[in-house]
């Protein structure tokens, strides 16, 4: 039986209060008042504005402390060099976009060079280990907030992205890229082969796993 998925018409906090309320109580177990729970959500970039904002995060965080009061905003550090490469200027970065008025620890789930992680097996088809930021594993409970942004390898990124690329660790997140590489397209049935001193361009090259 799949998940059941819930919409509303409109987003106040009203809607996302009652929204997350029932799906609080889909859940096999309940949350008790001693899970320490993450929210993991995306603090932003540099700049960037495409982000949930803390006013649409501050009505989950309500709903939760209803549940549990150990509530915590996380995030890991980024593979890329940037404002999240590192966990101060990951901090700095959201308490720029206004996340320290939310009234809960922000936590970045890898420590300050995005080392701090735990390894946790899953019946995967190409891993069955991967490395997990440590503060998020060692959570009791998970809550994912994800805004949706166009990839370009996948179309899109959305909540699966946001747990399972965002919840690793600087080296869970290199082991995850690490299965991609640029194949070249066969030929359709009768046309010429490319030359070889002509290649297609990086760009048109489908991504596919090893």
């Amino acid at each position: 039986m799949g998940s059941r998925v819930y919409f509303s018409a409109h987003i106040d906090a009203a809607a996302i209060k009652a929204l997350l309320e029932e799906a609080l109580a889909d859940l096999p177990i309940a949350l008790t008042p001693a899970d320490r729970t993450a929210l993991k959500v995306h603090f932003g970039e540099e700049g960037n504005t495409r982000f949930v904002p803390p006013a649409s995060i501050r009505p989950v965080i309500e709903t939760l402390r209803r549940h549990t009061r150990e509530v915590f905003l996380t995030d890991a550090n980024t593979l890329y060099r940037g404002k999240r490469y590192n966990a101060a200027d990951h901090l700095t970065i959201a308490r720029a976009h206004g996340f320290d008025g939310l009234d809960v620890p922000i936590v970045i789930a890898d420590g300050e060079h995005g080392d701090e992680e735990r390894l946790v097996p899953i019946p995967g088809r190409i891993f069955q280990e991967v490395k997990i930021a440590r503060a998020i594993a060692q959570a009791d409970a998970i809550v994912a907030v994800s805004h949706f942004k166009g990839h370009v390898m996948f179309g899109f990124g959305g909540s699966i992205k946001n747990l399972g690329m965002g919840s690793g660790s600087r080296a869970g997140k290199m082991q995850m890229h690490s299965t991609i590489r640029p194949s070249r397209p066969a030929p359709a049935p009768g046309a010429a082969p490319a030359p070889k001193t002509a290649p297609a361009a990086p760009s048109a090259w489908p991504m596919v796993r090893r």
